[in-house]
């Protein structure tokens, strides 16, 4: 005789509900454009050969040094930092170097300014040589700046069940 087990259709009903719920998790990049990122370029990749690399798609992080205003659009030059699994720029001293992000238009002053951390993806449209350095040169598809370090990061949901541990950069 087969014993019932009241608990057997539970499993179940906890794994679809998990799965549910991983798949309602919010993006940061827009699915269609995170499409096109060639995950294996790096701004190194490009700083070796930037005419092979003129039109691909690069998710990048860093911390704004300047912004200036152009006629139309705006120039972000930003230290590129490493990005954590969220796609925020770590607050570390290790960096790959400087990029400039075109932005098509005016830029808030208040938002854009020096110091504060960025994810975008940009578009390889060329570069500059300072002082023996090559800049790559992006134009900007998508940008997101980050609160000020030392401000409460945006609240985010957890459910778990046991002991764990929350560490805010």
């Amino acid at each position: 005789m087969k014993r019932a087990r009241p608990w057997a259709g539970a499993v179940e009903v906890i794994a679809l509900f998990l799965i549910l719920i991983a798949g309602c998790a919010p993006r940061l990049i827009p699915e269609e454009l995170a499409r096109e990122i060639d995950p294996a370029l790096t701004l190194e990749r490009i700083r070796e050969n930037v005419d092979a690399q003129l039109g691909k798609r690069i998710l990048l992080g860093g911390e704004i040094i300047e912004v200036r205003p152009l006629e139309g659009k705006s120039e972000i030059e930003i230290l590129e930092k490493p990005l954590d699994d969220r796609q925020v720029p770590l607050p570390v001293d290790a960096s790959a170097g400087k990029f400039i992000l075109i932005h098509p238009g005016p830029m808030d002053a208040s938002l854009f300014r020096s110091g504060r951390r960025a994810t975008v993806v940009g578009k390889v449209a060329g570069s500059r040589t300072t002082e023996g350095s090559v800049i790559p040169v992006l134009d900007e598809l998508f940008i997101r700046v980050w609160p000020p370090q030392g401000v409460a990061p945006e609240s985010r949901i957890s459910i778990g069940i046991g002991f764990g541990t929350v560490i805010h950069r």
